[in-house]
């Protein structure tokens, strides 16, 4: 859907510059720290490194308890789930969003299209497990009660993703938080019974998590029928617009992600096992960095979408970016000055060589953060196929920097690959949101 007629002409002198993003982000830091945006914000910051921490107390009890070979069963069974959800969203769970936010009327719809799309792609996700799992029983990964756990597991996480989403479009983020909270308490509890019980197994360990989500399911369909007390039911003809914008938003998360990700692959590649350990750690402190302006978008883009007019949307954006980049700039900075003492407290002097490549990620994490909330903004713009061609483009040139840098450079290469590609997306959206805003059409 394009944004304005072609006729739109450009003025250079309006452009969204980075400079001018800064300035924006000064003017706008008093009253955005004073809104309700912010202590939202700040509750699903708080909510994430909760879940964060519980997760990593969770891993410990399952490890404890299961040993090297039953953890990796439970491992198993987590990964294929999570690759069910995760290919089986079609990015209807921004569809979801960007419908709820727009007119919060569809909601009962939109929830009944969920859980129909859930059961019918978690069918067949279910379906292609079992066939290998019958027809090639010597390459499937699992078998037996924890495979019916894993695809009893997928339709039920697809619709928990899906409804979830909903939440975030009609602003009910503190329902959202409370939601989470409640799901993992519940997984840790019932982890921990199972193992006080002393009927410890990778099934019985992995069905806490299964009845967690369930829990978590149950609580999201209750808080749907309050605000929209009518029966889900599916509309076919919304199913279509949600699957045209949703798989928009796919590619575009999904070629996104691969930037950083096909680094660490091709860096495993070139320069082997023990380089790409370095560089795993690097990335994925990178990925802690970047948690503040995840949250900042996914909670912007609902306030976005329910502008009225391009010309609020566009000033909502240049302020809320100018603000991130105050902040990434001032996270990004701290975390490079510990970079090297926070490594070797958590990982040992062994990772320290990690830190280089983290200090040019943390950089990185400045203009993804920027582009994060950009991308917002095209996306309430109903995702201009540019949103999508732009990660295409941007990860082809990772993969080619990648060939020359990293035998050159070595993991640092695969930072500035990341660095480089970050910066020109940003630039490339910045220039064309400033084309096609409407102030500049003559």
């Amino acid at each position: 859907m394009p944004i304005m007629s072609r006729g739109a002409r450009f003025d250079s002198s309006t452009v969204f510059s980075l400079p001018s993003l800064w300035s924006a982000g000064a003017a706008f830091w008093q009253r955005a720290f004073a809104s309700d945006f912010a202590w939202k914000v700040g509750e699903t910051f708080a909510t994430r490194v909760f879940l964060i921490g519980a997760g990593v107390a969770a891993s410990v009890m399952v490890a404890r308890a299961l040993g090297p070979e039953g953890r990796g069963l439970y491992a198993v069974a987590g990964a294929l789930a999570g690759i069910g959800v995760q290919f089986g969203n079609l990015g209807l769970h921004s569809a979801n969003t960007f419908f709820a936010a727009r007119d919060r009327r569809l909601l009962p719809r939109l929830a009944g299209n969920s859980l129909a799309v859930s059961a019918v792609l978690g069918t067949v996700v279910v379906v292609a497990l079992w066939g290998i799992a019958l027809l090639r029983p010597d390459i499937a990964p699992l078998s037996g009660t924890l495979l019916l756990l894993t695809s009893l597991s997928i339709p039920v996480g697809l619709a928990y993703l899906l409804l979830q989403n909903l939440l975030i479009g009609v602003q009910e983020v503190r329902s959202f938080n409370r939601i989470e909270i409640v799901a993992r308490l519940v997984s840790l509890t019932l982890i921990a019974l199972v193992i006080l019980e002393g009927t410890v197994s990778p099934a019985a360990l992995f069905a806490a998590g299964v009845a967690a989500s369930a829990v978590g399911l149950a609580r999201v369909l209750m808080r749907i029928w309050r605000l929209a007390p009518c029966i889900p039911w599916p509309s076919p003809g919304l199913l279509r617009s949600h699957l045209v914008y949703g798989l928009k938003s796919y590619l575009a998360c999904l070629f996104a992600y691969l930037v950083v990700r096909f680094d660490l692959l091709m860096v495993q590649h070139m320069l082997g096992a023990r380089q790409a350990g370095y560089y795993s750690i690097a990335a994925s402190m990178a990925d802690l960095v970047y948690l503040l302006p995840s949250i900042i978008g996914t909670l912007l883009f609902p306030k976005l979408v329910a502008r009225a007019t391009r010309e609020e949307k566009w000033r909502l954006t240049a302020g809320m970016s100018g603000l991130v980049l105050v902040l990434m700039t001032g996270v990004s900075g701290i975390a490079a000055l510990f970079a090297r003492p926070v490594i070797r407290l958590l990982f040992g002097p062994d990772f320290l060589p990690a830190a280089p490549a983290f200090v040019l990620l943390a950089i990185a994490m400045i203009f993804y953060g920027v582009n994060n909330i950009v991308s917002s903004y095209l996306a309430s713009m109903s995702f201009p196929r540019f949103s999508v061609l732009i990660w295409i483009a941007a990860c082809a040139l990772n993969i080619g920097l990648n060939l020359f840098w990293i035998p050159a450079y070595g993991i640092l290469g695969a930072s500035l690959s990341s660095l480089v590609c970050y910066v020109l997306v940003l630039v490339a959206q910045v220039v064309y949101s400033a084309r096609w805003h409407p102030g500049h059409a003559s």
